[in-house]
């Protein structure tokens, strides 16, 4: 299995621009957060990452995470 390699983002993302850089449903998500505040990054992308594992379908976590999404755009924070 490979392991994650987020790289530093120079940009500040907005909810719109998101996915573009983001794959928030990973299973290794969480252990790119810890590089990335161990190295003292603002932001990080995940696209040349190769250790991306997509949780399984029926997940609850995956359902949240949708959830959540559909409420932040709801609420307009997509600026």
């Amino acid at each position: 299995m490979e392991q994650p390699n987020p790289r530093e983002l120079d940009l500040v993302l907005t909810s719109d621009g998101v996915d573009e850089y983001k794959r928030y449903d990973c299973r290794t998500y969480v252990k790119c957060l810890d590089v990335a505040a161990d190295r003292g990054w603002y932001q990080f992308h995940c696209n040349d990452c190769k250790a991306y594992v997509a949780p399984p379908i029926d997940d609850p976590a995956r359902v949240l995470f949708g959830r959540a999404g559909a409420r932040l755009l709801k609420n307009g924070h997509n600026e």
